[in-house]
């Protein structure tokens, strides 16, 4: 099984979108529309990816930003009853 990282999708994306370029100049339109097509498929590959990632990492930090909150709050419950 091949993975890439996101530089490898990003640089066969840009070969994929350039090979379309370079179809497109000597007026072999269909090919390079199927060039087009998979390099723009890379890169909405790559977006989801990264969307992904920055999802989870805010999730992440919502619900560690939540379990202090709820230990401050405790901590503050605690030591009113003891200050009484």
């Amino acid at each position: 099984m091949l993975i890439m990282t996101d530089a490898g999708i990003e640089t066969a994306a840009v070969t994929v979108i350039r090979s379309g370029v370079d179809l497109d100049n000597k007026k072999r339109y269909t090919e390079a529309l199927v060039c087009y097509r998979e390099g723009i498929q890379l890169l909405l590959n790559l977006l989801k990816g990264l969307l992904a990632f920055f999802f989870f990492f805010f999730f992440f930090c919502f619900v560690r930003t939540l379990c202090l909150f709820s230990r401050h709050i405790q901590e503050q419950h605690r030591n009113s009853f003891k200050s009484k």
